[in-house]
């Protein structure tokens, strides 16, 4: 994911930044499906492997966001122009 941003920047082109759009969209619902699925499986986790998803599906979800906001924050600025290109 990070990959495509820095390439979408580099390459600054409209498939580079439709791309990187795609892989940093919103993951909020997905995170909150595993936790829901894992929550209902047929052996209540532990309390420590329920801590251990929390955590690591609020990280997941915390890099995406600030991957999508870099997303539209840099592609804004790129494709309208801003950055010296003609």
């Amino acid at each position: 994911m990070l990959l495509s941003l820095v390439d979408a920047l580099e390459s600054d082109d409209r498939m580079s930044w439709q791309m990187a759009k795609q892989l940093t969209a919103d993951r909020r619902k997905m995170m909150r499906k595993v936790r829901t699925d894992y929550l209902e499986m047929d052996t209540p986790p532990q309390q420590r492997d329920l801590i251990d998803v929390l955590q690591i599906t609020n990280a997941v979800e915390d890099a995406f966001f600030i991957l999508s906001s870099m997303e539209q924050e840099f592609g804004a600025y790129s494709l309208s122009g801003a950055n010296g290109s003609p």
